[in-house]
């Protein structure tokens, strides 16, 4: 009876597809993020343009090129104006939006530490091959040392 009831509750049986409104996922409003753009696209490609002889414009100026402006007066452009009524309830989104999340970083991006494997350390190849490096990390600290007691005794 009571595992009935769980899938009776979040709609999976019987099957509800209305049981959950829109009010149930405004929590997640923040962190709604738009789907990333494809880094290139064919149709924002930029080619080059040919012009035909005929379409060149010519150097100088003709009196008939020339056109005229008209100046219009502040009455002839007047805004129609706006009522309250028109805008409707001003909402605190409405003065301040609400944050979003920021983008995911790229995969690897400002990573500290390389790459690692998974291996039995216990294994002879695996055991010989990390002793090598711990005595050649040893070997370049008492190396740095030396050199850094030498440079302590010059001055």
């Amino acid at each position: 009876m009571n595992i009935k009831a769980g899938f009776r509750k979040t709609g999976t049986y019987p099957l509800n597809v209305n049981i959950f409104t829109e009010q149930d996922f405004t929590p997640s409003y923040t962190t709604d993020r738009p789907n990333p753009d494809p880094e290139s696209t064919v149709e924002n490609e930029v080619g080059p343009t040919i012009i035909s002889e005929n379409d060149r414009p010519e150097a100088g100026c003709s009196k008939d090129s020339v056109s005229t402006f008209s100046v219009l007066s502040p009455a002839d452009t007047e805004a129609p104006m706006i009522s309250a009524e028109d805008v409707g309830p001003l909402t605190p989104e409405d003065v301040r939006p609400l944050k979003k999340a920021e983008s995911r970083k790229k995969i690897g991006e400002n990573r500290r530490w390389k790459k690692g494997t998974t291996t039995i350390l216990t294994d002879s190849p695996n055991l010989k091959a990390l002793k090598e490096k711990k005595e050649s990390l040893e070997r370049k600290k008492l190396k740095y040392k030396k050199e850094e007691m030498k440079g302590n005794r010059k001055s």
